[in-house]
């Protein structure tokens, strides 16, 4: 019996920890925060590399994606009931503010190279 009760105990934990996000919950200011960083970096890069080709036209398509997914979120923050759902769209603009802020500083780095 105590074995029996040890396994549970642990497929318990186990269930836990696999339903949970692994990045975790984002408030709303965070998702802010990091999405304005991410607007901030791209327009920098814009003036920056004003004569780039490449950085103009695949910035402009980036800063506006980047609109319509503050726009997306900011609509179901204020029109969604269910609060898990809002959770899941604050998370996912922070997770897609994060790589495009990791993915343009890369690119950056490999241009300076």
């Amino acid at each position: 019996m105590n074995h029996f009760f040890q396994l549970t105990i642990v497929a318990i934990l186990v269930t836990i920890v696999l339903s949970s996000p692994i990045t975790g919950d984002y408030s709303k200011k965070e998702y802010e925060d990091e999405c304005k960083q991410a607007e901030n970096f791209l327009s920098n890069a814009l003036k920056k590399y004003v004569d780039e080709e490449f950085v103009q036209a695949y910035g402009k398509i980036l800063m506006d994606g980047l609109h319509r997914l503050n726009k997306k979120t900011e609509d179901a923050i204020k029109n969604e009931t269910d609060g898990t759902k809002k959770q899941e769209a604050i998370n996912f603009a922070y997770d897609s503010c994060e790589r495009l802020l990791l993915f343009m500083k890369d690119l950056e780095d490999k241009m300076k190279q």
